[in-house]
């Protein structure tokens, strides 16, 4: 005689929820690599526009802090950016600084020093060039 058990082996509900976070992280990826072939990906080259805060007194010198916002799809290294000082059209100074890398629609920080005080001065801040990492 032969007994046959009718017990089922259920799926407990932790393994329900670890399939549905990794079905979840899957989809998001897919959507993420496809909005970027979409909008061109990395093919965009980078496009740099810098923010400029406040100037502060720094010592003996002017610290003028910047951010050096990417909203290119490519990445960018050794970005150099180029700070002037001008009064009625004159450079009085000029300082540089060279950001290492910036990733495609990503930001990084830095700040420029000079021995003028720039709130007396005209300002200009742009980036001079990259290369490709």
């Amino acid at each position: 005689m032969k007994i046959y058990s009718s017990t089922v082996a259920r799926t407990p509900i932790l393994e329900w929820i670890a399939a549905a976070t990794g079905l979840l992280l899957l989809l998001f990826l897919l959507v993420a690599i496809g909005l970027d072939v979409v909008q061109g990906g990395s093919r965009v080259p980078p496009d740099i526009h810098i923010d400029v805060h406040t100037s502060v007194k720094a010592g003996e010198r002017y610290l003028v802090t910047f951010d050096a916002r990417n909203r290119g799809g490519a990445s960018a290294a050794a970005l150099e950016i180029e700070g002037q000082l001008t009064d009625q059209g004159r450079v009085i100074e000029t300082s540089s600084s060279t950001i290492d890398y910036v990733s495609g629609h990503g930001t990084a920080q830095g700040g420029l020093y000079f021995e003028h005080d720039p709130s007396s001065l005209a300002l200009r801040v742009r980036p001079m060039g990259y290369q490709a990492p």
